[in-house]
């Protein structure tokens, strides 16, 4: 290139593409060259003026005019290579009704992994009534913000802010991500998932997916289309439509947006026990333990009288002993540190506690397993395909006693399974008791009677019109993991106490509060009060 030899360049860069097709460098030379990296959008990228012209004859579709725009077209195109790398580009178009309803139409933001992708916004305009097109006012990167809701994550944003909307204007956005690097870090899994509906009606709807000949996929979800399928050389074409979606009703409290909406998920993995097959691959080198670690396994083998005491102590060394800190950068989003790191640093996400606690059962001689779940917080969604992104959290499974343990459940006991993991749909990864290999289950619900409240009140009326209170409460069972969080600290059990109180007698004034253990190993809590 340096000779100016462009042709020379150009084949010698496509050489080294076909060689390493997910590289973004190579991509963007070929473009600065006028290579063609631009495939996805010549064969699936949306024409707006054609668009334009269709809206001029058919008008806008039901609950457009009530929502104040609609999506004239959506198409998101999907192409990936054997290493699980890919490409992806994003195409929109809208068309504004009432521009006081759609007001949020105005800024785009479009979510990226800055270590492990690369995400080019290729056009953001707007297009008014009359023709004109207008580029976005500002386009800008926001990095990530380091902890937000408790975890450390690698995700930027590319914000698109596009002018002041006008009744009558098409928005035309498309974006190209692209998998960086030299492999996939999450080995050969591959998987998407795209909503359907949102909140605005949906007039052309597309997900086309290029994947190998060789690495066949399955699909599901909620209202997923079957795929038209044809072959291109050595790729095998995916090709999902809907004609049109209506649009879902923001409510307040509404349930999560996966349990209402439809969407379509994609995954190079056909059964669950082929992704737990994998997954477990994935993080064996991770379980290995180090001579503390071993240590620990072996004090706690020795004192405990039998298996179920065994299991309760190694559960809460690791509940006690780490803390929880949500690290979800690059592959450690779905891949636990090396449990001796975890051990060494005294803190870890979900996994990385799920991993120690089960390396440490192992090594004790307890089978375990990981468990991926997905907690009730966030809704099941429908089971198919077996994908990764199906899950949110990291469990351990203790196949002897059928008992499932989260190592971030900090202020519960053994037996006393988080609410969010009871119901909740769960993964149990590789051989586990009688079951030859992994399986999908549902973490069972806890019986009413397991998580009893007792409470016992005698207040005495006065003269002067005050009323004084002695009560006891006793708590099993979920009930446990509250008053732990809520008693552990003496100084504060009084204003504490005084807050749950007033909630039903205003103005209580806590004179005295006794309250018994706190252990994890304590099946009943309870405590004791005087107030006015």
């Amino acid at each position: 290139m340096i000779a100016g030899d462009r042709d020379s360049a150009r084949a010698s860069l496509e050489t080294a593409q076909r060689l390493v097709p997910q590289d973004a460098e190579l991509a963007s030379a070929l473009r600065a060259l006028g290579g063609d990296d631009e495939e996805l959008v010549k064969r699936y990228g949306l024409d707006v003026d054609a668009l334009a012209k269709q809206l001029a004859r058919t008008g806008p579709p039901p609950d457009a005019l009530r929502v104040g725009a609609h999506i004239v077209a959506s198409t998101t195109a999907v192409r990936f290579f054997d290493n699980g790398l890919g490409r992806i580009v994003t195409d929109r178009v809208f068309q504004v009704h009432d521009a006081q309803k759609a007001q949020g139409l105005d800024t785009f933001a479009f979510p990226y992994s800055a270590g492990r992708e690369r995400l080019d916004v290729l056009v953001a305009e707007r297009i008014t009534a009359d023709g004109r097109r207008e580029p976005a006012v500002r386009i800008v990167d926001r990095e990530p913000a380091g902890k937000e809701g408790g975890v450390y994550t690698d995700v930027s944003q590319k914000v698109v802010v596009l002018g002041k909307l006008q009744d009558g204007d098409l928005i035309h956005v498309r974006t190209r991500k692209e998998l960086t690097g030299m492999q996939n870090l999450f080995g050969d899994f591959f998987g998407t998932l795209e909503p359907i509906q949102g909140f605005v009606p949906v007039e052309q709807w597309r997900l086309v997916v290029e994947a190998p000949k060789n690495r066949p996929l399955a699909w599901g979800g909620k209202g997923t289309p079957k795929p038209a399928v044809t072959d291109d050389g050595d790729r095998r074409i995916y090709d999902f439509k809907v004609a049109r979606a209506s649009p879902l009703e923001a409510e307040p409290g509404m349930p999560p947006w996966l349990e209402l909406a439809d969407f379509a998920s994609v995954s190079t993995y056909a059964s669950w026990e082929a992704l737990g097959a994998w997954y477990e691959r994935l993080i064996a080198p991770q379980l290995a333990l180090d001579a503390d670690l071993k240590r620990v396994a072996a004090e706690a083998k020795l004192a405990a009288k039998d298996e179920p005491e065994l299991v309760r102590r190694l559960y809460e060394y690791v509940v006690t002993q780490t803390r929880y800190v949500g690290i979800e950068l690059g592959i450690h989003g779905w891949k636990p540190y090396p449990v001796a790191e975890v051990h060494r640093r005294r803190y870890g996400d979900c996994k990385d506690k799920a991993a120690l606690l089960v390396a440490l059962l192992r090594e004790a001689g307890v089978p375990a397993n990981i468990t991926l779940v997905r907690t009730v917080n966030v809704v099941n969604i429908e089971p198919e395909p077996a994908s990764m992104w199906t899950f949110n959290h990291a469990i351990a499974y203790v196949p002897s006693l059928d008992l499932f343990l989260d190592g971030t459940a900090e202020s519960s006991g053994w037996r006393e399974t988080p609410t969010m993991d009871q119901g909740a749909l769960a993964l149990i990864v590789g051989k586990h008791g009688d079951q030859r290999s992994t399986r999908l289950v549902t973490i069972p619900t806890a019986p009413a009677e397991a998580n009893l409240n007792v409470s016992d009140y005698v207040l005495q009326v006065k003269n002067d019109g005050s009323i004084e209170v002695r009560g006891t409460e006793k708590f099993r069972g979920s009930h446990n993991t509250e008053q732990r969080r809520d008693f552990a600290d003496p100084a504060t059990r009084r204003a504490r106490l005084e807050q749950h109180l007033a909630a039903v007698m205003p103005g209580t004034q806590v004179k005295t509060i006794e309250v018994s253990d706190l252990g994890l190993a304590r099946e009943e809590i309870s405590y004791t009060f005087a107030a006015t």
